[in-house]
C-alpha cells in the first residue's frame, strides 16, 4: 500500500499542474473565442484525439512486448512510426465530414503524427517503469500549449481560432524536442514485427479508437445537428467533466508500469479503489459548487453547461473504472479482443441512444446517453474481468 501511495503522489503533482493548465486553456479559449470559436477548436482537438486513439493505442503493445516480454524496443518503434505516418495521412479525410476543419488541413496530420510519437515514447517509459519520464511525456503537451496560447492571446493580442489550433498542435513536437526523445528511425519496415504488433495491437488500436468515438460521439452529433455554438457550450461541459480524467490519468501513469508485472491484479485493485474515491469526491464538489462556478469561470454564455457536466461526470466514473479493467486485460492478460468487443457494443448502443436523445433533448440528451452507455460497458468489463481471472 505504501509503495502504491508513493507512486500516486509522485504522479499527482505532474498531473495536477498539467490538468490545471489544460483547464485554464479551455477557460481562456472559451472566454475569448466565444461559443462558436470554442466549438471549432474543440472539434479540431476532439478529431485529433479520436484519430490518435488508433495510432497511439499501440502504446499498450510497447508495454506488453518490451515490459512484460522483455523484447527489444527499437524494431517495434521503427514500425510504429510508419503507423503514425499513415494515421496522419488518413486524418485529412476528416475535412470531408466536418467542413469547419477545412482551413486546418495541414495542422491535422501534423498534430496526429507528433501526438502519436509522444504516446510511443510514453509507452516505452511505462515499459521500463520510468515513472518521472512517463509523467513528463504525459504532462508537457498541455503545459506547453497553455504557455503558447496564453502568450499569443495576451502578449501579442492574437485571440483567433487558427492561432489557438496551431499553438495547441505545437505542444507535441516541442515535447519531443525538450525531452530529447530519440526515436529509432533507421532500419525500416519489418513484416515479422508488424505482424506481431498487429496480432496484439490491432484489437487494442481498434478498441481504443472505437472507445474515443464512443466517448465523443455525443459531441460530434451535437456539432452536426445543433451547430457550433451548442457544441461549444457542450465542450465546456466535457471539459468540466474531464477533470475526472486527471484522476484516471494520474492513477494509470502511477500504476501502468506495475500492471505489466506479477503484481498486476493488486495494482488494478488499488487503481479501482483510488479512482472511485477521488472521482466521487469531485462529483460531490461539482454538484455543490458547479452551478455558480461555471458561468463565473467560463462566462455567462456557458451557464447551460452545468447540468450536462454533472451527468457526464457520473458517467465518466463508470467509464474510467471500466477503462482500468481494459488496461489490465490488454497489458497483462493479453486477451485484447475482449475490450474491442465491449467497445463495439458500447458504440452501437450509444450511437442509437445518443441520436434519439440529442434530437429530442439536445445537450441533456447527449449527457444521458453517455451515462447509460458507460454504465453498460462497465458492467460488461466487470463480467469480463471475473471470466479472465477464472481462466
Amino acid at each position: 500500500m505504501s509503495e502504491s501511495l508513493d507512486r500516486l503522489f509522485k504522479t499527482a503533482l505532474f498531473r495536477i499542474v498539467a490538468s490545471a493548465l489544460g483547464f485554464l486553456t479551455a477557460v481562456i479559449t472559451s472566454r475569448y473565442l466565444g461559443p462558436d470559436g470554442r466549438g471549432v477548436l474543440a472539434l479540431f482537438m476532439n478529431t485529433v484525439i479520436t484519430i490518435v486513439a488508433f495510432s497511439g493505442s499501440f502504446q499498450a503493445s510497447i508495454v506488453y512486448f518490451v515490459g512484460t516480454k522483455g523484447e527489444d524496443h527499437r524494431p517495434i518503434l521503427r514500425n510504429l512510426i510508419l503507423v503514425a505516418l499513415l494515421s496522419a495521412i488518413a486524418s485529412t479525410l476528416a475535412v470531408v465530414i466536418f467542413a469547419p476543419l477545412r482551413p486546418y488541413l495541414l495542422a491535422l496530420p501534423i498534430a496526429v503524427f507528433f501526438f502519436s510519437l509522444v504516446l510511443y515514447a510514453e509507452g516505452l517509459a511505462y515499459a521500463r517503469d520510468h515513472l518521472i519520464r512517463a509523467n513528463l511525456l504525459k504532462s508537457l503537451p498541455s503545459i506547453l500549449s497553455f504557455v503558447l496560447i496564453a502568450t499569443f492571446f495576451f502578449l501579442f493580442n492574437r485571440k483567433e481560432v487558427p492561432v489557438a489550433i496551431w499553438l495547441w498542435t505545437l505542444g507535441f513536437p516541442l515535447t519531443l524536442l525538450l525531452l530529447r526523445v530519440r526515436l529509432p528511425i533507421l532500419g525500416g519496415f519489418r513484416s515479422d514485427i508488424m505482424k506481431k504488433l498487429i496480432s496484439h495491437g490491432a484489437f487494442v488500436a481498434l478498441s481504443t479508437f472505437i472507445s474515443r468515438i464512443f466517448y465523443r460521439l455525443d459531441f460530434f452529433y451535437l456539432s452536426k445537428m445543433k451547430g457550433d455554438a451548442i457544441a461549444g457550450i457542450y465542450s465546456v461541459s466535457m471539459t468540466v467533466a474531464d477533470i475526472n480524467f486527471l484522476i484516471f490519468n494520474m492513477i494509470t501513469t502511477a500504476f501502468l508500469g506495475k500492471m505489466a508485472g506479477p503484481d498486476s491484479r493488486k495494482y488494478l485493485k488499488y487503481g479501482l479503489a483510488y479512482t472511485a474515491l477521488l472521482e466521487i469526491a469531485y462529483l460531490l464538489f461539482l454538484a455543490a459548487a458547479g452551478k455558480p462556478l461555471i458561468p463565473l469561470i467560463f462566462g455567462h454564455q456557458f451557464a447551460p453547461a452545468f447540468a450536462p457536466a454533472l451527468i457526464l461526470s457520473l458517467g465518466i466514473l463508470f467509464y474510467t473504472l471500466g477503462s482500468l479493467i481494459a488496461i489490465y486485460i490488454n497489458v497483462y492478460v493479453g486477451k485484447t479482443y475482449i475490450p474491442f468487443v465491449i467497445a463495439v457494443i458500447g458504440l452501437v448502443f450509444k450511437g442509437i441512444v445518443a441520436y434519439l436523445l440529442i434530437m429530442e433533448h439536445g445537450m441533456a440528451g447527449g449527457a444521458i446517453s453517455s451515462l447509460l452507455s458507460y454504465t453498460l460497458t462497465f458492467i460488461l468489463f466487470v463480467y469480463a474481468y471475473f471470466r479472465a481471472v477464472k481462466a
